[in-house]
Protein backbone atom coordinates (compact mmCIF):
# COMPACT_ATOMS: atom_id res chain seq x y z
CA UNK A 1 0.00 0.00 0.00
CA UNK A 2 1.43 3.46 -0.85
CA UNK A 3 2.34 5.83 1.95
CA UNK A 4 -0.31 8.31 3.06
CA UNK A 5 0.90 11.74 1.85
CA UNK A 6 -0.54 15.24 1.89
CA UNK A 7 -2.48 15.26 -1.38
CA UNK A 8 -4.10 18.69 -0.89
CA UNK A 9 -3.05 21.55 1.38
CA UNK A 10 -4.67 24.87 0.45
CA UNK A 11 -2.86 27.99 1.65
CA UNK A 12 -4.78 31.25 1.90
CA UNK A 13 -1.87 33.66 2.42
CA UNK A 14 -2.51 35.83 -0.64
CA UNK A 15 -3.72 39.09 0.88
CA UNK A 16 -7.30 40.26 1.27
CA UNK A 17 -9.95 39.17 -1.17
CA UNK A 18 -13.69 39.34 -1.63
CA UNK A 19 -14.66 36.54 -4.04
CA UNK A 20 -16.52 33.25 -4.54
CA UNK A 21 -15.21 30.77 -5.47
CA UNK A 22 -11.80 31.07 -3.88
CA UNK A 23 -9.68 29.96 -6.80
CA UNK A 24 -6.16 30.21 -5.46
CA UNK A 25 -4.38 26.93 -6.35
CA UNK A 26 -3.71 24.71 -3.30
CA UNK A 27 -0.08 23.88 -2.56
CA UNK A 28 1.44 20.39 -2.10
CA UNK A 29 -1.22 19.00 -4.45
CA UNK A 30 -0.78 15.44 -5.74
CA UNK A 31 0.23 15.69 -9.44
CA UNK A 32 -2.69 13.44 -10.38
CA UNK A 33 -5.24 15.89 -8.92
CA UNK A 34 -6.50 19.29 -9.97
CA UNK A 35 -8.96 21.66 -8.34
CA UNK A 36 -11.20 24.62 -9.05
CA UNK A 37 -10.78 25.82 -5.46
CA UNK A 38 -13.24 26.39 -2.63
CA UNK A 39 -16.85 27.53 -3.18
CA UNK A 40 -19.96 28.23 -1.10
CA UNK A 41 -23.70 28.40 -1.96
CA UNK A 42 -23.94 32.19 -1.56
CA UNK A 43 -21.95 35.15 -0.34
CA UNK A 44 -18.20 35.67 -0.72
CA UNK A 45 -15.00 34.66 1.03
CA UNK A 46 -12.67 37.10 2.72
CA UNK A 47 -9.39 36.95 4.68
CA UNK A 48 -8.67 37.27 8.39
CA UNK A 49 -5.61 36.57 10.48
CA UNK A 50 -4.52 32.95 10.25
CA UNK A 51 -1.78 30.91 11.93
CA UNK A 52 1.78 32.24 12.39
CA UNK A 53 1.05 35.59 10.76
CA UNK A 54 -0.56 34.10 7.63
CA UNK A 55 -4.06 34.68 6.33
CA UNK A 56 -7.09 32.40 6.91
CA UNK A 57 -10.02 31.99 4.57
CA UNK A 58 -13.21 33.26 6.20
CA UNK A 59 -16.93 33.78 5.61
CA UNK A 60 -20.01 34.96 7.48
CA UNK A 61 -22.94 32.76 8.49
CA UNK A 62 -25.56 32.36 5.78
CA UNK A 63 -28.25 30.27 7.51
CA UNK A 64 -29.73 29.80 10.95
CA UNK A 65 -29.39 26.03 10.57
CA UNK A 66 -26.31 25.13 8.58
CA UNK A 67 -23.65 26.45 6.25
CA UNK A 68 -21.01 24.75 4.17
CA UNK A 69 -18.00 25.20 1.92
CA UNK A 70 -16.88 22.82 -0.82
CA UNK A 71 -13.52 21.88 -2.30
CA UNK A 72 -13.85 20.35 -5.77
CA UNK A 73 -11.11 17.94 -6.86
CA UNK A 74 -10.64 16.25 -10.21
CA UNK A 75 -8.80 12.91 -10.43
CA UNK A 76 -6.78 12.32 -13.59
CA UNK A 77 -7.89 9.68 -16.07
CA UNK A 78 -6.69 6.14 -15.26
CA UNK A 79 -6.09 7.12 -11.62
CA UNK A 80 -7.92 6.32 -8.38
CA UNK A 81 -7.90 8.40 -5.20
CA UNK A 82 -7.92 7.10 -1.61
CA UNK A 83 -8.37 9.59 1.26
CA UNK A 84 -7.15 8.41 4.67
CA UNK A 85 -7.21 11.42 7.02
CA UNK A 86 -7.64 15.18 7.28
CA UNK A 87 -6.83 18.18 9.49
CA UNK A 88 -7.33 21.96 9.58
CA UNK A 89 -7.17 25.05 11.81
CA UNK A 90 -10.50 26.60 12.80
CA UNK A 91 -12.22 29.33 14.78
CA UNK A 92 -15.74 30.79 15.00
CA UNK A 93 -16.84 34.09 16.48
CA UNK A 94 -19.13 33.89 19.57
CA UNK A 95 -22.17 34.19 17.29
CA UNK A 96 -20.89 31.52 14.87
CA UNK A 97 -21.21 27.76 14.54
CA UNK A 98 -19.62 25.41 17.09
CA UNK A 99 -19.54 22.05 15.27
CA UNK A 100 -18.58 20.60 11.88
CA UNK A 101 -18.94 17.51 9.68
CA UNK A 102 -16.67 16.58 6.79
CA UNK A 103 -18.40 14.81 3.90
CA UNK A 104 -16.63 13.34 0.84
CA UNK A 105 -18.80 12.34 -2.13
CA UNK A 106 -21.84 12.11 0.16
CA UNK A 107 -20.07 9.96 2.81
CA UNK A 108 -19.55 11.47 6.25
CA UNK A 109 -15.93 10.83 7.23
CA UNK A 110 -15.49 12.89 10.40
CA UNK A 111 -16.97 15.44 12.78
CA UNK A 112 -15.98 17.54 15.77
CA UNK A 113 -16.20 20.82 17.67
CA UNK A 114 -15.20 24.26 16.39
CA UNK A 115 -13.14 26.60 18.58
CA UNK A 116 -15.37 29.55 19.52
CA UNK A 117 -13.55 32.76 20.49
CA UNK A 118 -13.59 36.53 20.03
CA UNK A 119 -9.79 36.55 19.62
CA UNK A 120 -7.65 35.89 16.56
CA UNK A 121 -6.08 32.55 17.50
CA UNK A 122 -7.11 29.31 15.75
CA UNK A 123 -7.07 25.74 17.03
CA UNK A 124 -5.97 22.60 15.16
CA UNK A 125 -8.13 19.49 14.80
CA UNK A 126 -5.14 17.18 14.88
CA UNK A 127 -4.88 14.51 12.19
CA UNK A 128 -8.23 12.70 12.05
CA UNK A 129 -8.51 9.34 10.31
CA UNK A 130 -11.62 9.06 8.18
CA UNK A 131 -14.45 7.25 10.01
CA UNK A 132 -15.76 5.64 6.81
CA UNK A 133 -13.42 4.50 4.06
CA UNK A 134 -13.28 6.66 0.93
CA UNK A 135 -11.29 4.73 -1.64
CA UNK A 136 -11.22 4.10 -5.36
CA UNK A 137 -12.52 7.60 -6.16
CA UNK A 138 -12.33 8.71 -9.77
CA UNK A 139 -13.42 11.67 -11.85
CA UNK A 140 -14.85 14.56 -9.82
CA UNK A 141 -14.54 14.40 -6.02
CA UNK A 142 -16.48 16.74 -3.73
CA UNK A 143 -15.13 17.55 -0.25
CA UNK A 144 -17.71 19.44 1.83
CA UNK A 145 -17.20 21.00 5.26
CA UNK A 146 -20.62 21.45 6.90
CA UNK A 147 -21.04 23.80 9.88
CA UNK A 148 -23.86 23.70 12.42
CA UNK A 149 -24.79 24.31 16.06
CA UNK A 150 -24.11 27.30 18.31
CA UNK A 151 -25.83 30.70 18.44
CA UNK A 152 -25.77 30.95 14.62
CA UNK A 153 -26.17 34.71 14.52
CA UNK A 154 -26.37 36.49 11.19
CA UNK A 155 -22.98 38.20 11.73
CA UNK A 156 -21.11 35.14 12.94
CA UNK A 157 -17.82 34.45 11.12
CA UNK A 158 -15.93 31.18 10.56
CA UNK A 159 -12.19 31.03 9.79
CA UNK A 160 -10.20 28.11 8.38
CA UNK A 161 -6.50 27.70 7.60
CA UNK A 162 -4.08 25.00 6.43
CA UNK A 163 -6.75 22.46 5.40
CA UNK A 164 -4.97 19.14 4.68
CA UNK A 165 -6.17 15.92 3.03
CA UNK A 166 -3.91 12.87 3.36
CA UNK A 167 -4.03 9.82 1.09
CA UNK A 168 -2.65 8.67 -2.23
CA UNK A 169 -3.49 8.09 -5.90
CA UNK A 170 -2.90 4.84 -7.77
CA UNK A 171 -3.31 3.59 -11.33
CA UNK A 172 -6.59 1.82 -12.20
CA UNK A 173 -6.50 -1.95 -12.73
CA UNK A 174 -7.93 -2.01 -16.23
CA UNK A 175 -6.34 1.00 -17.91
CA UNK A 176 -5.02 -0.05 -21.32
CA UNK A 177 -2.44 2.04 -23.19
CA UNK A 178 -1.88 1.55 -26.92
CA UNK A 179 -0.51 -1.89 -27.75
CA UNK A 180 -1.63 -3.41 -24.45
CA UNK A 181 -2.40 -7.10 -25.00
CA UNK A 182 -5.27 -7.33 -22.48
CA UNK A 183 -8.82 -6.19 -23.18
CA UNK A 184 -12.39 -7.33 -22.45
CA UNK A 185 -12.80 -8.46 -18.79
CA UNK A 186 -9.02 -7.83 -18.43
CA UNK A 187 -8.31 -11.07 -20.32
CA UNK A 188 -5.53 -11.59 -22.86
CA UNK A 189 -6.46 -11.11 -26.51
CA UNK A 190 -5.82 -13.91 -29.00
CA UNK A 191 -5.73 -12.00 -32.31
CA UNK A 192 -3.86 -14.50 -34.48
CA UNK A 193 -6.77 -16.71 -35.62
CA UNK A 194 -9.95 -14.60 -35.61
CA UNK A 195 -8.53 -11.06 -35.93
CA UNK A 196 -8.03 -8.22 -33.51
CA UNK A 197 -10.29 -8.22 -30.42
CA UNK A 198 -12.44 -11.17 -31.57
CA UNK A 199 -11.09 -13.86 -29.23
CA UNK A 200 -10.06 -13.77 -25.56
CA UNK A 201 -8.26 -16.36 -23.46
CA UNK A 202 -10.03 -16.85 -20.09
CA UNK A 203 -7.76 -19.73 -19.14
CA UNK A 204 -10.36 -22.51 -18.97
CA UNK A 205 -12.09 -21.51 -22.21
CA UNK A 206 -11.78 -19.25 -25.24
CA UNK A 207 -14.41 -16.52 -25.63
CA UNK A 208 -15.66 -15.16 -28.98
CA UNK A 209 -16.73 -11.54 -28.45
CA UNK A 210 -18.49 -11.38 -31.85
CA UNK A 211 -21.27 -13.73 -30.73
CA UNK A 212 -20.91 -13.40 -26.94
CA UNK A 213 -20.35 -17.15 -26.53
CA UNK A 214 -17.73 -19.67 -25.46
CA UNK A 215 -16.33 -22.29 -27.81
CA UNK A 216 -16.67 -25.08 -25.23
CA UNK A 217 -19.16 -26.08 -22.52
CA UNK A 218 -19.24 -24.44 -19.09
CA UNK A 219 -17.53 -26.70 -16.53
CA UNK A 220 -19.94 -25.22 -13.95
CA UNK A 221 -23.13 -25.47 -16.00
CA UNK A 222 -24.98 -26.96 -13.01
CA UNK A 223 -24.87 -23.49 -11.45
CA UNK A 224 -26.94 -22.15 -14.35
CA UNK A 225 -29.49 -24.88 -15.21
CA UNK A 226 -31.76 -22.39 -17.02
CA UNK A 227 -29.04 -21.16 -19.39
CA UNK A 228 -27.09 -22.65 -22.27
CA UNK A 229 -23.72 -24.17 -21.25
CA UNK A 230 -22.19 -21.85 -23.88
CA UNK A 231 -23.59 -18.61 -22.43
CA UNK A 232 -21.34 -15.85 -21.15
CA UNK A 233 -22.37 -13.46 -18.36
CA UNK A 234 -26.09 -14.27 -18.61
CA UNK A 235 -25.94 -13.22 -22.29
CA UNK A 236 -25.26 -9.59 -21.25
CA UNK A 237 -21.49 -9.19 -21.79
CA UNK A 238 -21.64 -5.38 -21.65
CA UNK A 239 -23.38 -5.38 -18.25
CA UNK A 240 -22.20 -8.48 -16.40
CA UNK A 241 -18.52 -9.43 -15.91
CA UNK A 242 -16.58 -12.06 -13.97
CA UNK A 243 -16.44 -10.48 -10.49
CA UNK A 244 -13.28 -10.17 -8.44
CA UNK A 245 -14.34 -9.74 -4.83
CA UNK A 246 -13.15 -11.46 -1.66
CA UNK A 247 -16.18 -13.01 0.10
CA UNK A 248 -19.17 -14.99 -1.08
CA UNK A 249 -22.14 -15.08 1.30
CA UNK A 250 -24.85 -17.77 1.21
CA UNK A 251 -28.01 -17.49 3.34
CA UNK A 252 -29.78 -20.79 4.04
CA UNK A 253 -32.41 -22.21 6.39
CA UNK A 254 -33.72 -25.48 7.78
CA UNK A 255 -37.14 -26.52 6.46
CA UNK A 256 -38.49 -28.23 9.57
CA UNK A 257 -41.99 -28.59 8.12
CA UNK A 258 -41.00 -29.79 4.63
CA UNK A 259 -40.61 -33.28 3.18
CA UNK A 260 -36.96 -32.58 2.46
CA UNK A 261 -35.82 -30.76 5.59
CA UNK A 262 -32.33 -30.07 4.26
CA UNK A 263 -33.04 -28.98 0.69
CA UNK A 264 -32.06 -25.36 1.38
CA UNK A 265 -28.96 -26.34 3.36
CA UNK A 266 -27.86 -28.89 0.76
CA UNK A 267 -28.35 -26.38 -2.07
CA UNK A 268 -26.27 -23.88 -0.08
CA UNK A 269 -23.52 -26.49 0.33
CA UNK A 270 -23.53 -27.07 -3.44
CA UNK A 271 -23.31 -23.32 -4.04
CA UNK A 272 -20.39 -23.13 -1.61
CA UNK A 273 -18.67 -25.98 -3.47
CA UNK A 274 -19.16 -24.20 -6.80
CA UNK A 275 -17.80 -20.95 -5.35
CA UNK A 276 -14.69 -22.75 -4.10
CA UNK A 277 -14.11 -24.42 -7.46
CA UNK A 278 -14.60 -21.24 -9.49
CA UNK A 279 -12.68 -18.90 -7.17
CA UNK A 280 -10.44 -20.90 -4.80
CA UNK A 281 -8.82 -17.73 -3.44
CA UNK A 282 -12.14 -16.26 -2.29
CA UNK A 283 -13.75 -17.05 1.05
CA UNK A 284 -17.29 -18.43 1.30
CA UNK A 285 -19.52 -17.93 4.34
CA UNK A 286 -22.85 -19.65 4.98
CA UNK A 287 -25.29 -17.76 7.22
CA UNK A 288 -27.56 -20.48 8.62
CA UNK A 289 -30.89 -19.74 10.30
CA UNK A 290 -30.89 -22.33 13.09
CA UNK A 291 -34.52 -22.11 14.23
CA UNK A 292 -35.95 -25.55 15.16
CA UNK A 293 -32.64 -27.34 14.54
CA UNK A 294 -31.31 -29.83 17.10
CA UNK A 295 -27.70 -29.90 18.29
CA UNK A 296 -27.17 -33.11 16.33
CA UNK A 297 -28.48 -31.54 13.12
CA UNK A 298 -26.26 -28.51 13.60
CA UNK A 299 -23.25 -30.79 14.05
CA UNK A 300 -24.07 -32.51 10.74
CA UNK A 301 -24.03 -29.13 8.96
CA UNK A 302 -20.78 -28.10 10.65
CA UNK A 303 -19.11 -31.32 9.50
CA UNK A 304 -20.12 -30.73 5.86
CA UNK A 305 -19.03 -27.08 6.02
CA UNK A 306 -15.65 -28.13 7.42
CA UNK A 307 -15.19 -30.61 4.56
CA UNK A 308 -15.63 -27.74 2.10
CA UNK A 309 -13.47 -25.36 4.18
CA UNK A 310 -16.46 -23.01 4.41
CA UNK A 311 -17.12 -20.64 7.29
CA UNK A 312 -20.47 -21.33 9.01
CA UNK A 313 -22.17 -18.49 10.94
CA UNK A 314 -25.27 -19.40 12.94
CA UNK A 315 -27.96 -16.69 13.03
CA UNK A 316 -31.31 -16.31 14.77
CA UNK A 317 -32.94 -13.36 12.94
CA UNK A 318 -32.95 -11.69 9.55
CA UNK A 319 -31.53 -8.57 11.19
CA UNK A 320 -28.31 -10.53 11.65
CA UNK A 321 -28.19 -11.16 7.89
CA UNK A 322 -28.07 -7.39 7.28
CA UNK A 323 -25.55 -6.94 10.09
CA UNK A 324 -23.13 -9.49 8.65
CA UNK A 325 -23.46 -8.09 5.13
CA UNK A 326 -22.63 -4.57 6.35
CA UNK A 327 -19.96 -5.28 8.95
CA UNK A 328 -18.90 -8.98 8.95
CA UNK A 329 -20.33 -9.05 12.47
CA UNK A 330 -23.86 -10.31 13.24
CA UNK A 331 -24.23 -7.91 16.17
CA UNK A 332 -23.78 -4.53 14.45
CA UNK A 333 -25.04 -3.10 11.18
CA UNK A 334 -22.55 -0.22 10.92
CA UNK A 335 -20.33 -0.43 7.86
CA UNK A 336 -16.91 -1.52 9.10
CA UNK A 337 -13.29 -1.48 8.02
CA UNK A 338 -13.42 -5.30 7.99
CA UNK A 339 -16.10 -5.20 5.32
CA UNK A 340 -14.30 -2.42 3.44
CA UNK A 341 -11.28 -4.73 3.18
CA UNK A 342 -13.37 -7.81 2.41
CA UNK A 343 -16.13 -6.80 0.01
CA UNK A 344 -18.80 -9.19 -1.22
CA UNK A 345 -18.61 -10.79 -4.67
CA UNK A 346 -21.68 -13.05 -4.53
CA UNK A 347 -24.75 -13.20 -2.29
CA UNK A 348 -27.16 -16.16 -2.53
CA UNK A 349 -30.40 -17.03 -0.71
CA UNK A 350 -31.90 -20.53 -0.30
CA UNK A 351 -35.18 -20.50 1.63
CA UNK A 352 -38.94 -20.14 1.36
CA UNK A 353 -40.35 -16.99 -0.20
CA UNK A 354 -43.71 -15.33 -0.73
CA UNK A 355 -45.13 -12.95 -3.30
CA UNK A 356 -46.76 -10.74 -0.66
CA UNK A 357 -44.74 -9.84 2.43
CA UNK A 358 -45.44 -7.59 5.38
CA UNK A 359 -45.03 -4.39 3.40
CA UNK A 360 -46.82 -5.60 0.29
CA UNK A 361 -43.77 -6.76 -1.67
CA UNK A 362 -42.21 -10.21 -2.03
CA UNK A 363 -40.24 -11.57 0.91
CA UNK A 364 -37.87 -14.33 1.99
CA UNK A 365 -38.71 -16.41 5.04
CA UNK A 366 -35.61 -18.21 6.36
CA UNK A 367 -37.61 -19.73 9.27
CA UNK A 368 -40.68 -21.19 7.61
CA UNK A 369 -43.89 -21.81 9.54
CA UNK A 370 -42.75 -20.63 12.96
CA UNK A 371 -45.35 -19.72 15.55
CA UNK A 372 -47.97 -21.51 13.47
CA UNK A 373 -47.77 -19.12 10.51
CA UNK A 374 -46.97 -20.82 7.24
CA UNK A 375 -47.47 -17.98 4.76
CA UNK A 376 -47.77 -14.23 4.51
CA UNK A 377 -50.49 -13.49 1.99
CA UNK A 378 -52.77 -10.59 1.03
CA UNK A 379 -54.91 -11.19 4.13
CA UNK A 380 -51.97 -10.42 6.43
CA UNK A 381 -52.97 -7.26 8.35
CA UNK A 382 -49.72 -5.48 9.25
CA UNK A 383 -51.45 -2.87 11.43
CA UNK A 384 -53.28 -5.47 13.55
CA UNK A 385 -50.64 -8.13 14.06
CA UNK A 386 -50.83 -10.56 16.95
CA UNK A 387 -47.86 -10.98 19.26
CA UNK A 388 -47.07 -14.26 17.54
CA UNK A 389 -47.06 -12.53 14.15
CA UNK A 390 -44.74 -9.82 15.47
CA UNK A 391 -42.31 -12.51 16.59
CA UNK A 392 -42.62 -14.08 13.15
CA UNK A 393 -41.64 -10.78 11.49
CA UNK A 394 -38.09 -11.03 12.86
CA UNK A 395 -37.64 -14.12 10.67
CA UNK A 396 -38.92 -12.51 7.47
CA UNK A 397 -36.53 -10.73 5.10
CA UNK A 398 -38.27 -8.14 2.94
CA UNK A 399 -37.87 -4.68 1.38
CA UNK A 400 -37.28 -2.98 4.74
CA UNK A 401 -34.30 -5.27 5.36
CA UNK A 402 -32.96 -4.62 1.87
CA UNK A 403 -33.04 -0.86 2.48
CA UNK A 404 -30.81 -1.39 5.53
CA UNK A 405 -28.01 -2.91 3.43
CA UNK A 406 -25.02 -0.63 2.81
CA UNK A 407 -24.14 -0.69 -0.93
CA UNK A 408 -20.47 -0.12 -0.08
CA UNK A 409 -20.32 -3.69 1.26
CA UNK A 410 -20.39 -5.06 -2.30
CA UNK A 411 -17.68 -5.29 -4.89
CA UNK A 412 -18.39 -3.36 -8.07
CA UNK A 413 -20.16 -5.67 -10.54
CA UNK A 414 -21.09 -8.28 -7.93
CA UNK A 415 -23.96 -10.81 -8.11
CA UNK A 416 -27.01 -11.59 -5.98
CA UNK A 417 -29.03 -14.78 -6.70
CA UNK A 418 -32.27 -15.47 -4.81
CA UNK A 419 -33.46 -19.10 -5.03
CA UNK A 420 -36.69 -18.47 -3.11
CA UNK A 421 -40.20 -18.66 -4.51
CA UNK A 422 -41.63 -15.43 -5.95
CA UNK A 423 -38.58 -13.26 -5.26
CA UNK A 424 -39.16 -11.55 -8.63
CA UNK A 425 -42.97 -11.74 -8.61
CA UNK A 426 -44.31 -8.18 -8.74
CA UNK A 427 -47.01 -6.79 -6.48
CA UNK A 428 -49.77 -4.42 -7.64
CA UNK A 429 -47.26 -1.55 -7.57
CA UNK A 430 -44.84 -3.36 -9.85
CA UNK A 431 -42.31 -4.00 -7.06
CA UNK A 432 -40.55 -7.21 -6.06
CA UNK A 433 -37.75 -8.24 -3.72
CA UNK A 434 -35.33 -8.69 -6.64
CA UNK A 435 -36.13 -5.21 -7.92
CA UNK A 436 -35.70 -3.75 -4.42
CA UNK A 437 -32.28 -5.40 -4.14
CA UNK A 438 -31.32 -4.02 -7.54
CA UNK A 439 -32.30 -0.46 -6.62
CA UNK A 440 -30.44 -0.60 -3.30
CA UNK A 441 -27.35 -2.22 -4.87
CA UNK A 442 -27.11 -0.49 -8.29
CA UNK A 443 -23.74 -2.08 -9.21
CA UNK A 444 -24.93 -5.60 -8.35
CA UNK A 445 -26.62 -7.91 -10.86
CA UNK A 446 -29.62 -9.46 -9.04
CA UNK A 447 -31.62 -12.51 -10.21
CA UNK A 448 -34.69 -14.36 -8.98
CA UNK A 449 -37.81 -16.21 -10.10
CA UNK A 450 -41.26 -15.05 -11.10
CA UNK A 451 -43.32 -17.86 -9.56
CA UNK A 452 -42.23 -20.84 -7.51
CA UNK A 453 -38.68 -22.21 -7.30
CA UNK A 454 -38.46 -25.98 -7.70
CA UNK A 455 -36.09 -27.94 -5.41
CA UNK A 456 -37.39 -31.39 -6.41
CA UNK A 457 -34.62 -32.10 -8.93
CA UNK A 458 -31.60 -30.97 -6.89
CA UNK A 459 -30.42 -34.57 -6.24
CA UNK A 460 -29.05 -36.86 -8.89
CA UNK A 461 -29.97 -40.02 -6.96
CA UNK A 462 -30.66 -39.35 -3.29
CA UNK A 463 -34.22 -38.12 -2.59
CA UNK A 464 -33.33 -36.38 0.64
CA UNK A 465 -35.17 -35.67 3.90
CA UNK A 466 -32.74 -36.93 6.56
CA UNK A 467 -29.24 -36.40 5.17
CA UNK A 468 -27.02 -33.29 5.07
CA UNK A 469 -24.91 -33.34 1.92
CA UNK A 470 -24.24 -31.03 -1.06
CA UNK A 471 -26.98 -31.25 -3.68
CA UNK A 472 -26.11 -32.24 -7.25
CA UNK A 473 -27.96 -29.39 -8.97
CA UNK A 474 -29.19 -25.94 -8.02
CA UNK A 475 -32.97 -25.33 -7.99
CA UNK A 476 -34.79 -24.24 -11.14
CA UNK A 477 -38.07 -22.56 -12.01
CA UNK A 478 -41.26 -24.34 -10.97
CA UNK A 479 -44.79 -23.10 -11.63
CA UNK A 480 -46.61 -19.78 -11.25
CA UNK A 481 -49.97 -19.43 -9.51
CA UNK A 482 -51.64 -19.11 -12.96
CA UNK A 483 -50.25 -22.49 -14.03
CA UNK A 484 -47.56 -21.12 -16.33
CA UNK A 485 -43.92 -22.12 -15.89
CA UNK A 486 -41.87 -19.92 -13.60
CA UNK A 487 -39.02 -18.00 -15.20
CA UNK A 488 -35.89 -16.26 -14.03
CA UNK A 489 -35.38 -12.50 -14.40
CA UNK A 490 -32.28 -10.40 -13.88
CA UNK A 491 -32.07 -6.75 -12.82
CA UNK A 492 -29.35 -4.14 -12.60
CA UNK A 493 -29.82 -0.66 -11.13
CA UNK A 494 -33.57 -1.24 -10.87
CA UNK A 495 -33.97 -2.15 -14.55
CA UNK A 496 -34.59 -5.61 -16.03
CA UNK A 497 -31.80 -6.74 -18.36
Amino acid sequence: MPNHLSISQPKFNFGKLNANPYTRTPSNLDPNLSTTGWSRPSGTFTNFNGISGTRAIAFENTSADTSYVTLNLSVDEAKLLDIASFSFYHRSSPTGYNAYKLVINGIEVGSGSIFVSSGNSLQHTGTINVANAVSGLSGNVTVTLKLFGGLKGALGTFRMDDFVLNGYTTATENWSPAGYRYGFNSMEKDDEVKGGGNSYDFGARMYDSRVGRWWSRDAFERKYPDLSPYHFAMCSPLIVIDPNGKENIIVASYDGGGKDKYKFINSALLQASINKEENPKEKTTILLMTFNMTKEQMEWVREEANKLDVKLVEISSTEQIVNYINSRNIYTSKYSSKRENDKITDLSFFSHGYSEGMNGSSSIEPAHGIYGIGSLDTEYDFNNRTNEQKKHDSYTFDKDDVLSIDPRAFKSKSNCDIYSCNSATKNINGESLVKSFSKQLPKTVTSGYVGRTDYIGIYGWYKGNEKVMPADYLPVGGQQSNGNKSFKVTYKNGTKI
